[in-house]
């Protein structure tokens, strides 16, 4: 998958951001990157367009 948008936050170190196209069910993801490593990925998006139903998870696949 291919990133389409990407830059650093306004602290320290070495946090980052990605914006990934959006997948399966219109279904988009941010990760969030610190030094390199993974330390949060946000999925979100419409799974059902016809009920609205938004889904929102942390880097362990969980819904919050």
């Amino acid at each position: 998958m291919e990133t389409i948008e990407e830059g650093p936050f306004g602290g320290e170190g070495g946090d980052s951001w990605e914006y990934l196209p959006p997948m399966d069910r219109g279904i988009t993801r941010i990760i969030i990157r610190y030094d390199g490593e993974v330390i949060r990925s946000i999925k979100f998006g419409s799974v059902d367009a016809d009920r609205r139903r938004y889904v929102y998870s942390d880097a362990f696949g969980d819904e919050v």
